[in-house]
């Protein structure tokens, strides 16, 4: 996983013409043939990025993990809330789902050993709609969702029961915040990052409600006008 690419950090101009060191990944599988068209959205907007190459099912049987984070599968209550969801009968966390935690991890651990301002997340089956520059910086907030399936309420706040971690955006104290949380996966990623009792909060796990219980408002957030979407090769 090689963040050293120069295109890793992005000066985004931000007001009063202050600079902000902004960070954007993209996770795919590294012989992945979605790697071409996703490189073609961003061209299209002039988004610059780094690929990282996906931790895989093989590389968790090989031990090629995160260390420091471990999987806790003791309480499964979460899944009841998640019928409809067929991957829940045959386990609470798929190999693929572990992975792919794996490589979100790793990512937000070297954007803080970078000392990022924001860290954007994207997955290789999105299509980029605008340029990254037109992204909203401001404000107080840990994670702000910059893809279309994430619904929101009419406060801006993330809200509803369509996950994903496809699109995303994490603040430096929301960094932190992921960082910590995850030190423990015991949910798929998408799932994990906005129940409800996450970033300190505390609270019963609880779905189509306020994603952080007691949080402020801008703690996570749906962004106005969103980045990407997912694409066609789902």
């Amino acid at each position: 996983m090689d963040f050293s690419r120069p295109s890793f950090i992005l000066q985004v101009p931000i007001v009063l013409h202050l600079l902000m060191n902004v960070a954007a990944v993209c996770i795919s599988l590294k012989e992945s043939e979605r790697r071409a068209e996703f490189s073609a959205y961003a061209d299209r907007h002039g988004m610059q990025f780094t690929f990282v190459d996906a931790v895989t099912p093989d590389d968790i049987r090989d031990g090629k993990v995160p260390s420091g984070c471990k999987v806790d599968l003791s309480d499964l209550r979460w899944t009841k809330h998640v019928p409809h969801d067929a991957r829940r009968k045959a386990a609470p966390i798929l190999f693929t789902e572990i992975a792919d935690a794996y490589s979100h991890i790793l990512c937000w651990r070297k954007a803080k050993r970078l000392d990022v301002d924001f860290l954007a997340v994207f997955e290789d089956d999105v299509e980029i709609l605008r340029p990254f520059e037109q992204m909203d910086f401001s404000g107080s907030w840990d994670l702000k969702y910059i893809s279309d399936r994430m619904p929101a309420n009419t406060l801006g706040r993330a809200w509803g029961n369509r996950y994903g971690s496809e699109g995303y955006v994490l603040s430096k104290r929301g960094l932190d915040r992921a960082l910590k949380i995850f030190s423990t996966l015991y949910m798929p990623l998408d799932l994990q990052l906005i129940a409800p009792f996450h970033f300190d909060r505390g609270g019963p796990v609880r779905f189509g409600g306020p994603v952080v219980k007691g949080g402020r408002v801008s703690d996570v957030k749906r962004g106005r006008n969103m980045l990407c979407r997912i694409g066609r090769c789902v």
